[in-house]
């Protein structure tokens, strides 16, 4: 499976012919994500309220600017394509992402330069899947993808809502002190599959396994340093 140089979307569809409402929802998408880049390093005081209300209330709107066609917000079950193509596509997608971070770890070796990993401990699992896996995919596919991509993919068309999903997306991550190289990397995966799937719930699901994959690294990572200092 290859991913296509030319990409399609229903996503936006209603905004096509809609000079005022597409600018109404581009206003909204950036003033969300200006909410999140001031709130990302407070995400779990009384600030997240702010973003989650924010958020909600731009969903409400674009559906409305939509005449209420979800298709166009992405608020749809199925993928264009089937499920099946995703199932494919999820483990082609983890194998790209393997090979770019194995070869950066190689570089990264060379130079003598690493970055910090994470450290869970067992007892925190629990804690870190719910917030990695639950409430951090949803809020971030719901403010970078949905929110964003939905004016954008009309404006910028596709791929350009695509490049400016996946730069928000990891200078949100630079601000909120986490810049780790998968999550500059797969804001590109998460904005091309969004787009190309139809529904908001196929970027949820691969943030949740990239996610998982990450918390079990962090619970590794705490394990390693132990035996080394116990």
């Amino acid at each position: 499976m290859n991913l296509p140089g030319q990409l399609t979307t229903p996503v936006g569809r209603q905004f096509r012919d809609a000079p005022v409402a597409l600018w109404t929802a581009a206003v909204i998408a950036a003033v969300v994500v200006a909410i999140d880049m001031v709130v990302v390093r407070h995400l779990y005081g009384p600030e997240q309220y702010i973003e989650y209300g924010a958020v909600a209330a731009a969903v409400a709107v674009y559906l409305s600017l939509a005449r209420g066609d979800p298709v166009s917000v992405s608020l749809v079950l199925t993928p264009v394509q089937g499920w099946w193509y995703w199932v494919k596509a999820t483990l082609l997608i983890g194998l790209i992402m393997g090979c770019l971070l194995g070869a950066l770890c190689g570089v990264s070796a060379i130079v003598v330069w690493s970055w910090p990993i994470p450290q869970v401990r067992p007892q925190e699992m629990n804690d870190a899947l719910c917030r990695m896996c639950v409430w951090g995919p949803v809020r971030e596919e719901a403010i970078y993808r949905l929110v964003l991509c939905v004016p954008l993919a009309v404006l910028l068309r596709p791929w350009g809502a695509v490049v400016a999903s996946w730069v928000l997306f990891a200078a949100s991550h630079w601000i909120g002190g986490n810049p780790g190289p998968d999550n500059q990397l797969a804001g590109f995966f998460l904005a091309w599959a969004y787009l190309k799937s139809g529904t908001i719930l196929v970027p949820v699901g691969l943030h949740s396994l990239g996610n998982l994959i990450a918390v079990s690294t962090h619970v590794l990572a705490y394990q390693w340093n132990i035996s080394r200092f116990p």
